[in-house]
């Protein structure tokens, strides 16, 4: 086994990611994989920052962060809870490893029954 730093989140579920980190910026799916997207050093989004795969950290970037955000606490939290808060489910889009979640006013993904990114959703006329 390959040694890893002491701050290294590989093997880490969500919900620890989510303590150290915060809310990621983005998600999305490639290749099997939840790519979780976070600020790098250099204030630019690193779209691959954090990769899941069967609900752990495979692969992580260095030095990565969040913006300040009150939606950060659902990361983490199974599905079951989402259910309890958000109200009624508008839509499901589902993928190889993650499913995507509309609600009224959010967009919720979940990978491995845990939320990954819960964010408002913008509204419009149309919405």
């Amino acid at each position: 086994m390959p040694a890893t730093h002491i701050d290294s989140l590989l093997g880490a579920d969500v919900e620890r990611v989510g303590s150290r980190l915060g809310p990621p910026l983005d998600c999305r799916v490639a290749a099997g994989e939840v790519l979780l997207a976070y600020l790098g050093p250099d204030g630019r989004v690193v779209a691959d920052g954090i990769v899941l795969a069967d609900g752990v950290v495979v692969r992580e970037r260095a030095g990565l962060r969040s913006i300040p955000s009150l939606h950060g606490y659902w990361i983490g939290q199974p599905i079951e809870r989402v259910f309890e808060r958000f109200g009624p489910l508008h839509a499901v889009a589902r993928s190889e490893a993650l499913q995507e979640l509309t609600f009224a006013a959010w967009r919720v993904c979940v990978h491995e029954g845990r939320v990954v990114l819960a964010a408002p959703r913008t509204l419009t006329r149309a919405s």
